[in-house]
């Protein structure tokens, strides 16, 4: 427990079987004693009371700094300059300090000291729109969002706080998305400099939240930028099967190694929702290639190229473990098959067909779609795994309801999809949970 993390849905779980093995007679009372004092089962109530009041003390911290700004503000314009200044900062910095106090210094009340260095984190990023106010400072809303964003983060690395670095995240993605139409020259490789700092932190201090999030925010935040550069849904098609590749090869990396395995899961499930982003998006009949369009302006290519590669590499390193892992064999072809499908049908049409013409682009969205559905369904059988079964009975079924609703066909026929899909629905779920009986008693 001390050198890997141990998901609390386990625990609980594990808690449930050693109260049925030890009446079973299975193990003997000293070797359930032994499990629950290794992982560490007799504080799984306090750890979820501690939990709780730690979100308790952030709510009340936001809420009495709400207060105070509330109460300042009201009497704002009869308060001199000087002592604006002098009341914010004092304000931020006694939230940091007491908070800190508390936390690492006392340990009299740790989640409170938490929630109170939050509190001046949010505090700052309050001042740095008080301070323009003050000295009629004129700029652009998203700088003072990076600021905020850089204080955070900084906070964060400072003091361990997982809570600082994904409000450092939050905000600096907003700010991204605010600022990319203005220096787009200059944002081209912030999201994989931004992933650097944040990703470094969630390793740093084994942050499953800060990992994903991270992930998603520098993910995203590459589509938009192409998105933005290409100016049609073109960037879809072309920048997420890289982030695909480049997440789930990143995740079959980190889940064999030692110490970073807990973010194997997370990178692969980003990975794969990124090609299901994309291949769903470019599944639809409006999506228009324009490709001439797509080489007037190249800057979008750098961190596109940058994404494929990275991916390549990763995948490169885990392609001993692509071979060897059974279980994950159905969904790595899956998600590798579809995301060909998808680029390559992007890159050839133009090349092949000297034509704009995206019907074969939307053909392979919809095979890659169902490629991928196929794939999770037949991953959660070998797995024995629900959300796995469930996440491709499902896109399978957005998929197929999508382009009912999208062409033109007659009620009848759509009322008849409709129910058949329905009942598919229940006849999966229920075979699969007859196949799960099957099978679960046998591997126990």
């Amino acid at each position: 427990m001390a050198n890997r993390k141990i998901s609390n849905q386990f625990r609980e779980l594990l808690k449930q079987e050693l109260q049925i093995w030890q009446t079973d007679s299975i193990i003997s009372a000293e070797q359930s004693s032994s499990l629950s004092q290794k992982y560490r089962l007799d504080q799984m109530q306090k750890e979820s009371t501690h939990l709780l009041l730690f979100v308790i003390y952030i709510i009340g911290a936001v809420l009495v700094g709400a207060g105070v700004i509330s109460f300042v503000a009201a009497n704002w314009e009869n308060i001199p300059a000087a002592a604006k200044v002098a009341m914010i900062v004092a304000f931020m910095l006694a939230c940091h300090f007491i908070g800190y106090y508390l936390w690492r210094i006392s340990a009299i009340s740790p989640r409170l000291g938490h929630a109170l260095v939050v509190l001046g984190t949010l505090v700052f990023g309050a001042n740095i729109g008080l301070m323009a106010q003050i000295f009629h400072i004129k700029s652009n809303f998203y700088n003072g969002l990076f600021a905020w964003a850089i204080g955070a983060i900084i906070m964060a690395y400072a003091v361990k706080s997982v809570p600082n670095a994904i409000i450092a995240i939050l905000v600096w993605f907003i700010g991204f998305c605010s600022g990319v139409d203005d220096h787009e020259r200059i944002f081209a490789f912030l999201p994989f400099v931004a992933a650097a700092i944040f990703l470094l932190f969630a390793y740093l201090n084994r942050s499953v939240p800060a990992f994903s999030l991270s992930s998603l925010a520098a993910g995203f935040a590459t589509v938009i930028y192409v998105w933005h550069s290409v100016g049609g849904l073109a960037s879809y098609g072309i920048v997420a099967p890289g982030l695909a590749l480049l997440f789930f090869g990143w995740g079959l990396v980190s889940a064999r190694t030692t110490k970073f395995h807990i973010f194997g899961s997370p990178a692969m499930i980003i990975g794969t929702i990124f090609i299901a982003f994309g291949a769903y998006i470019s599944s639809f009949k409006q999506y228009r290639l324009e490709f001439p369009e797509l080489l007037k302006e190249r800057l979008w290519l750098a961190p596109t190229i940058t994404a494929y590669l990275l991916g390549i590499a990763a995948w490169l390193a885990a392609i001993k473990q692509v071979l060897s892992d059974t279980n994950a064999k159905w969904i790595t072809a899956g998600l590798f098959v579809s995301s060909v499908l998808v680029v390559a049908s992007v890159l050839m049409t133009p090349v092949f067909m000297d034509s704009p013409d995206s019907f074969w682009c939307t053909v392979c969205a919809n095979v890659a779609c169902f490629i991928l559905a196929a794939t999770l369904v037949a991953n959660g059988f070998s797995s024995l795994d629900r959300q796995i079964f469930w996440a491709g009975v499902m896109f399978i079924a957005l998929v197929i309801t999508s382009r009912f609703l999208e062409y033109e066909t007659g009620l009848l026929i759509k009322a008849a999809v409709f129910i058949a899909c329905g009942i598919c629905l229940i006849l999966a779920g229920v075979g699969f949970e007859n196949y799960l009986k099957q099978r679960r008693p046998a591997n126990e």
